[in-house]
């Protein structure tokens, strides 16, 4: 099959991000993963503010 067909067909498609985004957010299984790492991608960033803080401070 042509490169270009493929591309325009998933890669050029506005359709294609929000239906991942759909299929991804029916599944429950997903949603707790994505709350979870969102959840320690924010305490991993408080704990790394806290540690340029206070080797600033000394």
């Amino acid at each position: 099959m042509n490169h270009t067909i493929l591309q325009t067909l998933l890669l050029n498609n506005p359709e294609i991000p929000a239906a991942v985004s759909s299929f991804c957010d029916s599944w429950p299984e997903y949603v707790q993963a994505e709350q979870d790492y969102n959840r320690a991608y924010y305490l991993f960033g408080l704990g790394l503010r806290r540690e340029i803080l206070e080797g600033i401070a000394g």
